[in-house]
């Protein structure tokens, strides 16, 4: 699981597109949603302050991976419509 995250990062990072970036991103996003999913099945580790840390890191992860498709979406329109 962790290494769909990791390889679906990677391609975030890497896309050269808009499409590109916006399909990567989309794949970044499922990946973390199975993450934590897969989390849900480990009661014991949801209390572990390392796991917590990591939650945590991963919200403001995808918090700005939606700020970054809403600006791409906007200049996106700027570009095309002008």
């Amino acid at each position: 699981m962790l290494t769909r995250v990791t390889e679906a990062r990677s391609a975030a990072v890497a896309a050269k597109s808009i499409d590109d970036k916006i399909k990567a991103e989309q794949q970044l996003s499922t990946a973390l949603q199975g993450f934590r999913f897969q989390a849900e099945a480990y009661p014991d580790l949801k209390g572990q302050p390392e796991f917590l840390q990591l939650q945590n890191e991963l919200t403001v992860l995808e918090d700005k991976l939606a700020d970054s498709r809403r600006s791409s979406t906007r200049n996106n329109g700027i570009y095309t419509c002008c």
